[in-house]
């Protein structure tokens, strides 16, 4: 079925969506118990739940369930106030998947390794992307955390979802760090952090700009990131980083 394959394909890209079903019906309706339709965050549908009116009201109430996350269970009487004479009565269930959001960590070091490890226990699906074969895979009893092998070229196949989407580059160069910024910039983020000191801050968004990207949109660009402490260890610079992203999801999404 349509929307079955449709369901299939966000889930392996970690796209939001909502799947609306007929949970039941009375009198006169368009389609039967069962009936199912996807819809995604552009208000894009698959299969369908009956057409008309009622689908117009359920297509936008869809996006609001993707939006806060929330499953719904909600009626529609099919009279005059849906454009529609069946006089039936229809219940729909709208339950909303990949709304949780998601952080992609390029770089598999010793620190990217230890926030992957950290960031599996809270609210954020993790993908931790690296270009050296092996050292992803350093990672043990991590088995929610996706992990992709990656050169430059193959970032622009992750999808990054808006208002969903975080991001942390720490790669093994500095080089490399502002490739893949220059390769996700364009992309829409809640929190897009670069780990590094003021230094390597002021020449890699200097390189960025020269490259003809917005000054508007590099500031967006959270370097260093965290707290400032005196712990220099792998996990501690993790917390801290953690704690940034948690503060940035939490704030823009209080009732998640």
């Amino acid at each position: 079925m349509e929307w079955i394959q449709a369901c299939q394909q966000f889930q392996d890209r970690g796209l939001p969506y909502c799947l609306i079903t007929i949970a039941q019906t009375a009198g006169s309706a368009p389609r039967h118990r069962g009936a199912r339709m996807l819809v995604d965050i552009h208000g894009k549908s698959w299969g369908t739940i009956g057409g008309g009116h009622l689908e117009f009201q359920a297509l936008e109430q869809a996006q609001v369930c993707i939006q806060n996350g929330q499953t719904l269970f909600k009626s529609y009487v099919l009279g005059p106030q849906l454009g529609q004479c069946c006089g039936g009565k229809v219940d729909l269930m709208f339950e909303p998947g990949n709304t949780h959001p998601i952080l992609t960590i390029f770089g598999a070091g010793h620190v990217g390794q230890a926030l992957a490890a950290l960031m599996r226990h809270t609210v954020f699906e993790v993908r931790l992307v690296d270009e050296r074969p092996g050292w992803i895979e350093n990672l043990t009893d991590a088995d929610e955390i996706k992990r992709f092998e990656y050169t430059v070229a193959d970032i622009g196949q992750l999808a990054f979802v808006p208002d969903r989407s975080a991001a942390v580059v720490m790669t093994h160069s500095h080089d490399l760090d502002a490739q893949v910024l220059a390769k996700i910039l364009p992309h829409d983020f809640f929190f897009l952090g670069l780990i590094g000191s003021k230094t390597k801050k002021h020449n890699l968004f200097k390189k960025l700009a020269s490259r003809g990207f917005d000054p508007e949109r590099i500031d967006q660009i959270h370097c260093p990131i965290g707290q400032k402490w005196p712990g220099d260890r792998p996990q501690e610079i993790a917390i801290s980083i953690a704690g940034a992203l948690l503060s940035a999801w939490y704030r823009k999404s209080p009732s998640d």
